[in-house]
């Protein structure tokens, strides 16, 4: 069972605010976020520690998610769920945010690498991925996807390739990369946040790790693990005892 409390954060989807208590009956709850009322409940598994996304898959739109043990999806309207799939090796936190491609799923995983996966016309994944990536299974880092490429933090920074297989385009062993860092990702530029607060710019075109900046806002930081806020040209960043605003330049 989990022994860090609710970590995911609150969903909203289709006029319904989506929550997951992890109750044996009440596994996922949807509530009128208007008056707080229940919409449906479902009954399932405990709560695992990752977020829900929604989105459509195999022409259904549907939540998904992690539960203690597996991935899942659940049809937005009655809280059904529609398709179960466990990790093929043991995974303890299901921390990472599953991502939507298109039409299809990315879902990076401790123990189990980064795999792509298609869905069936009925809206239930195929549980044979279409694409994999051994190296790249964070335990609680979510990578981000920009045009046809994955990056993603695991003791390494790498970047992979949609189109080819999730073959590796480049990877990094930069000191700055351990087992977690927060990326921030435009079309333009991707932003990697490290543990100890370094703030390192890149293009993600590049045919290499190229940093187009880089710096520390911390002096003395060793787990930065907050992800950023954004407001106007500003971001706030979390440290472990103090907060810092840094001025974006255009």
């Amino acid at each position: 069972e989990r022994k860090w409390g609710t970590c995911s954060s609150p969903l909203t989807v289709d006029g319904k605010l989506i929550i997951n208590p992890g109750g044996k009956d009440a596994s996922l709850v949807a509530l009128d976020p208007k008056t707080g009322k229940e919409v449906w409940k479902t009954p399932g598994k405990p709560a695992s520690y990752g977020s829900f996304i929604s989105g459509v898959f195999g022409g259904k739109l549907q939540i998904v998610g992690y539960d203690l043990d597996s991935i899942g999806g659940w049809d937005v309207k009655s809280g059904k769920r529609l398709w179960r799939l466990a990790p093929e090796y043991d995974s303890k936190f299901n921390v990472p945010t599953p991502i939507q491609v298109g039409d299809r799923l990315l879902i990076a995983l401790e123990n189990n690498g980064t795999r792509l996966y298609q869905f069936k016309a009925n809206g239930e994944i195929d549980p044979k991925p279409v694409a994999k990536h051994r190296d790249l299974s964070p335990d609680s880092h979510t990578p981000v996807v920009v045009g046809n490429r994955v990056f993603g933090i695991w003791s390494r920074f790498y970047c992979l390739d949609l189109k080819s297989g999730l073959e590796q385009v480049w990877d990094s062993d930069d000191r700055a990369f351990g087992k977690y860092g927060v990326l921030v990702a435009s079309e333009k530029r991707v932003l990697a946040i490290t543990l100890e607060g370094e703030l390192i710019l890149l293009d993600p075109l590049a045919a290499k790790f190229d940093p187009i900046s880089r710096g520390k806002v911390f002096a003395d930081e060793a787990g930065l693990y907050s992800h950023p806020a954004f407001v106007g040209t500003r971001m706030y960043v979390r440290g472990s005892s103090s907060l810092v605003c840094v001025e974006l330049m255009a």
